[in-house]
């Protein structure tokens, strides 16, 4: 999945997919996103918020921890 298919898909189609996450200093957070609130996607650990949605329905990156992200399949 390239990174502008997951900007333009919706939280709950998002929801289950393994996702590896470069964070801002260059270590890799991998895991499966879990839907925390109907704009918001956390990892299943809970250890962050990956991705949020914004009004305009657009989905973004948590650029405060993370650079880069790939998403994959469902889990």
């Amino acid at each position: 999945m390239t990174m502008t298919d997951w900007r333009h898909m919706s939280p709950e189609h998002l929801d289950g997919r393994a996702f590896a996450a470069t964070t801002r200093h260059g270590a890799t957070l991998r895991g499966t996103l879990g839907m925390t609130a109907r704009t918001v996607l956390k990892d299943l650990d809970g250890l962050a918020v990956i991705l949020y949605m914004t009004p305009d329905h657009a989905m973004h990156l948590n650029e405060q921890l993370f650079a880069g992200i790939t998403i994959g399949g469902k889990r």
